[in-house]
């Protein structure tokens, strides 16, 4: 297939898997079809095949002729800080689900039958802080849940029962770790990326945590 690479400041770049020849997709104000951001953060592919691209401002989604981008979330300048438009990360899941993780706005899913996003606010869903919004790294577990990572520790999502818990990674009672990445490895494992308190490894699954 197809290679997708992503770039800061020059948008999306795909190599042609028979000529080996790659072309770019930018970012042109002036073209509503064009990147809605020139910096992209992550690529992914949902349950139907189509390529979806998040950026600092907004979330595209390739249209069929190749040729250019439906647009989500965008907002108009100034950008704010946080909102559903800072898309940080992508996930499509074992059921071909595609979860968005967003800098102020928790995690989103798009809804194929639809064609409509369902939002989950996080900070709502634990009445917890504001940073638990500011997410920067989402994965699987094996029992369907979600782990998801954000500015203030560690939460697990159950998405059908629309609960969410914060999960403590610290004995004391100072704040917890910013998680910056997460994944969960063939034995069940969950790996966890800090920027402050390095790498940590959960090794029970999901499906026993209370």
């Amino acid at each position: 297939g197809a290679l997708w690479i992503g770039t800061l400041g020059g948008g999306l770049l795909r190599r042609d898997p028979l000529t080996g020849q790659f072309r770019q997709y930018g970012h042109d104000p002036a073209d509503p079809r064009s990147l809605s951001d020139p910096d992209v953060l992550d690529v992914a592919q949902d349950g139907e095949g189509k390529v979806w691209v998040t950026t600092r401002n907004g979330l595209n989604r390739l249209d069929a002729d190749l040729d250019g981008f439906t647009r989500y979330h965008h907002a108009p300048e100034p950008v704010p800080d946080l909102g559903r438009h800072r898309v940080s990360r992508l996930l499509r899941s074992s059921q071909g689900r595609l979860w968005i993780a967003t800098h102020g706005a928790g995690v989103e899913r798009w809804d194929a039958e639809r064609r409509e996003f369902e939002s989950y606010s996080l900070a709502q869903l634990t009445d917890g802080s504001p940073g638990f919004d500011s997410v920067f790294s989402i994965a699987e577990a094996r029992d369907g849940r979600l782990w998801i990572g954000t500015r203030q520790g560690l939460l697990l999502l159950d998405p059908q029962r629309r609960e969410a818990r914060l999960v403590k990674l610290t004995r004391s009672a100072g704040p917890e770790p910013f998680i910056a990445a997460l994944h969960v490895d063939r034995l069940g494992r969950l790996w966890i990326g800090t920027l402050t308190q390095g790498l940590m490894v959960a090794d029970q699954p999901a499906g026993n945590w209370p």
